[in-house]
């Protein structure tokens, strides 16, 4: 790695480092995202729910509806991360987003799933378990819920009414996620949306959703 690219790196890694919660919050607000606040992290396997038996550590909402709650609205936003400045990001899925949700520890695998259909590259995080989140648009007209190992054994959809954690999350492990890639969001090819969507053979004019395309980290 020549002197210039490690100068770069070392600059975008202390600006991640400068950047809060909030601030990422709001950032995945910029771009038509709708965000929720998570609980977070306490200490390794301790949520901050309180719970000593809590099932999803760091990743299920603060708010009193859930994903329901979620919203792209500057000022709810800053509520939100002012009064839980250390809070967990969601992002809710579904209204033209699919996120496809690879865990290792229950089988999944990058591999099994461009087996199952092949994929143009996208936006991707590596989440805090080790697995991948890979985003996707896809028109509104398609019905798509939330499936857990649907597509195969730790490969998971996320629809309408779902959300994921988004970085720099805290996972229980301790491990933050992070972006692979953050260059936009690829539309779903139509091989794919025959798998997860319950309506697939309608056709479709228009197969993108306005407002789900980051173009840059």
């Amino acid at each position: 790695m020549n002197d210039a690219v490690s100068v770069n790196n070392m600059a975008a890694n202390e600006t991640r480092r400068s950047r809060t919660l909030a601030d990422f919050a709001l950032l995945y607000a910029d771009e038509g995202l709708r965000v929720l606040p998570l609980q977070s992290l306490r200490s390794p396997g301790c949520c901050s729910c309180g719970l000593a038996n809590c099932s999803s550590v760091a990743k299920h909402p603060r708010t009193v509806n859930g994903v329901k709650n979620a919203t792209y609205q500057h000022e709810q936003v800053r509520d939100w991360w002012r009064l839980y400045p250390d809070a967990n990001i969601g992002i809710a899925t579904g209204q033209g987003l699919l996120v496809i949700d690879i865990d290792p520890q229950h089988g999944g695998s990058l591999e099994t799933l461009n087996a199952l259909v092949p994929l143009p590259p996208t936006a991707t995080v590596r989440t805090g378990g080790g697995g991948f989140h890979l985003y996707f648009m896809c028109s509104l007209v398609y019905k798509i819920r939330n499936s857990v190992g649907k597509l195969a054994p730790g490969i998971d959809v996320r629809g309408e009414n779902g959300y994921v954690v988004a970085p720099p999350s805290m996972h229980a492990s301790g491990t933050r996620y992070y972006w692979e890639s953050h260059k936009g969001f690829a539309v779903a090819p139509p091989a794919l949306i025959a798998l997860v969507a319950e309506n697939a053979s309608l056709p479709h004019l228009d197969n993108t959703s306005p407002g789900t395309v980051p173009s840059s980290t």
